[in-house]
């Protein structure tokens, strides 16, 4: 299980506990007093089948991190999925070349190639990946969010291309 998903868990679980104490409170009048580990669990799953608070902690989180609501798009554009493939790959392999970016992120991404290189690799083998955002920026290049699945982990990278389809910006997000 990765760091964001166990992150993930815990905020919806903290979150599930303020919907009921709020759902307590509102329904009987008297403020809620924090029970045992066995009378929450009990009153939680009292709770649990009136309402379908698992849909409203999900909600409130996608609200205040709107990137756990991220779902795929239709892959609109598949010649840029084909490069981001196509950068992962050779990323992954060590064979990065400078015709795929522009000079001046070039110049910054060299020095850390390896080491991105040996993060991506420590993933597994790299299986898929899915459009998730797509936006033209004002200075005319294109941002991509795509969500990366490796054998043993899930990433995303937003990729900024240039309008002849060279790199201008990346961020990888665990």
């Amino acid at each position: 299980m990765t760091a964001a998903r166990i992150r993930m868990d815990l905020v919806r679980e903290l979150m599930l506990y303020r919907i009921i104490k709020y759902w307590h409170t509102t329904v009987t009048g008297k403020d809620f007093q924090q029970p045992s580990k066995d009378t929450l669990s009990k009153r939680s799953l009292l709770y649990l089948r009136r309402t379908n608070t698992q849909k409203i902690a999900t909600r409130i989180m996608e609200f205040y991190q709107p990137e756990l609501s991220l779902k795929p798009i239709p892959d609109d554009e598949p010649k840029t999925t084909a490069l981001v493939k196509d950068f992962i790959i050779k990323q992954m392999d060590q064979k990065l070349t400078a015709d795929m970016f522009t000079a001046d992120f070039w110049q910054e991404m060299l020095p850390y190639s390896e080491q991105a290189a040996n993060f991506l690799n420590s993933k597994g083998t790299f299986e898929d990946l899915k459009p998730l955002y797509r936006k033209d920026l004002e200075d005319g290049n294109r941002l991509h969010h795509y969500r990366l699945y490796f054998s043993k982990d899930i990433l995303e990278v937003l990729i900024s291309f240039t309008k002849d389809n060279k790199i201008a910006f990346l961020e990888g997000r665990e």
